[in-house]
């Protein structure tokens, strides 16, 4: 039974507040966020962030596969999980950024970048196991591998600025035996606040140059020249000052000159390029076989008479001669040349193309056909009459009935009336009308047709009523009679006059 303890509100204790043993049991779990809460639920809590579970904080995982593959019901916005190779990472339930497997990192269940679900970088991965160098710090940035290890290298007070440093940096740097002209050389410019600069092997060489020409010049006596001063050949225009002593020893004038003159002596070159000769090239040059140039045949005995008997002038004889003994061409074409004595030009031998010749010719035999260079003719309008055509016989037209394109010829009436299509038989026969002579009354029952009839294609009509044709019937009809007529008796006469029937005939011929 419960015990009751009164007080401003009513408290209910039952055997379960056991303040004895100064503990409360069965204490239901807290709802909201008043409500206190039981053990169990700490411990669930505690558990939960020390193994990563529940909402907060994950597992931690090794790679980039393992935080890909976290299952969506492994996932929480806002949740916190460390990935060991990339670093520390935060999901971001609602995030569209593009992923890139490096910052931004899709799951693979999220199936493209238009859905959203995101692990965000929160910062980089630890990379050494050992030391905490580069533990997050001084604003949220942290160092690099090679940026500790820069700093572990620096010698214990050392000063990169000082002249011993610098001095043993120098000392210690590899040995080069031969400089090329585009290695470098520092430089405390003194005009500059003797600050650091460089120059090139070069640059040193020109400046020694330069430098030292001026030097020994002056004192040897002598201006050297400038090199931009060279002209194309590589010589210098205005070299005035260039001497050379031809003097030996002894001071005698046998040094590279031999003279028999002693006293000093001046010597002009040529203005062109070229060797000095000796002997040796002297004579070789007057040697015959080494005449290679042009010379006036004036000057060399008998060339006239030597060249006629070599080659004799020209004739009319020999000419002809000569075309006598040429190949043969059958038939010549156009870029063939014929040779003609110009009558305009003192004779003179010209010549013009076979294509010109032709051209020529057609010219003068064109009037009333015209042939083009091609032989390719053409016949004027009206040019051809009836006295140049081919003689014609009695009854004959002009046409073809040979098969095939070909020359035309003489036809008969009966070639003429079958390609017309006007003989017996042929079915292209033409229909003609007719309407009979005589009186088509009751004086008469046979009425004359004067035409030729071909058998059996005639319809004749009475008064616009069809005749059935054939004895027995309403007519009978006598084909071709003479004169080429044919002639139609009715079998009952025709109506009495005043009246007068009308007949038609139409019919094949």
């Amino acid at each position: 039974m419960a015990t009751t303890i009164r007080s401003s509100n009513q408290l209910w204790i039952d055997a379960d507040l056991d303040l004895k043993s100064r503990k409360l049991t069965n204490v239901a779990a807290g709802t909201t966020s008043s409500d206190g809460v039981n053990k169990g639920q700490m411990d669930t809590a505690i558990n939960d962030a020390v193994l990563g579970a529940g909402t907060s904080i994950h597992t931690p995982v090794a790679d980039l596969a393992a935080s890909k593959a976290v299952p969506f019901a492994g996932r929480a916005d806002k949740m916190i999980m460390l990935i060991e190779s990339l670093g520390l990472y935060r999901f971001d339930a609602e995030s569209l950024a593009v992923s890139n497997d490096s910052t931004i990192i899709r799951p693979t269940d999220v199936a493209s970048d238009a859905a959203a679900g995101r692990w965000i970088r929160m910062s980089s991965t630890l990379t050494d196991h050992d030391l905490l160098s580069n533990i997050l710090g001084n604003g949220g940035y942290h160092l690099s591998l090679a940026e500790r290890d820069k700093l572990t290298g620096i010698a214990t007070g050392a000063d990169v600025t000082s002249a011993t440093n610098v001095a043993a940096s120098i000392s210690g740097a590899a040995a080069k035996a031969t400089p090329v002209d585009a290695d470098t050389l520092p430089l405390l410019d003194s005009a500059a606040s003797f600050g650091l600069k460089k120059f090139t092997f070069t640059n040193l060489k020109t400046y020694l140059k330069t430098y030292f020409d001026t030097i020994y010049g002056a004192a040897l006596g002598y201006t050297p020249e400038n090199v931009a001063n060279k002209d194309a050949t590589g010589g210098y225009a205005g070299l005035t000052l260039f001497k050379i002593n031809f003097k030996n020893v002894a001071g005698t004038f046998t040094s590279f000159f031999t003279n028999s003159n002693t006293a000093s002596r001046t010597y002009t070159f040529a203005d062109r390029t070229g060797t000095i000769a000796d002997d040796t090239d002297i004579t070789g040059a007057k040697a015959r076989a080494s005449h290679t140039g042009t010379q006036l045949a004036s000057t060399v005995s008998d060339f006239a008479a030597a060249a006629l008997a070599a080659a004799p002038a020209e004739t009319a004889t020999t000419i002809g001669t000569l075309v006598a003994g040429a190949t043969a061409k059958t038939t010549p074409v156009d870029a063939d040349t014929i040779a003609i004595a110009d009558s305009a030009a003192s004779n003179v031998i010209k010549k013009f193309t076979f294509a010109s010749l032709k051209a020529y010719l057609f010219g003068l035999f064109s009037g009333d056909v015209t042939v083009n260079g091609s032989g390719v003719t053409a016949i004027g309008t009206n040019k051809v009459t009836n006295a140049m055509l081919a003689s014609t016989a009695t009854a004959t037209i002009k046409g073809r009935t040979t098969a095939g394109t070909g020359n035309v010829e003489d036809l008969t009436m009966a070639q003429v009336k079958a390609l017309l299509g006007l003989v017996a038989g042929n079915l292209a026969v033409r229909v003609y009308r007719a309407t009979p002579t005589g009186t088509v009354n009751g004086s008469n029952t046979s009425f004359v047709i004067p035409a030729v009839i071909l058998s059996g294609s005639e319809a004749i009509y009475k008064n616009g009523l069809l005749m059935n044709a054939g004895a027995g019937n309403d007519y009978t009809i006598a084909y071709n009679s003479p004169g080429g007529s044919t002639t139609i008796t009715f079998l009952t006469a025709p109506s009495n006059t005043p009246f007068v029937d009308t007949i038609l005939v139409d019919y094949n011929a």
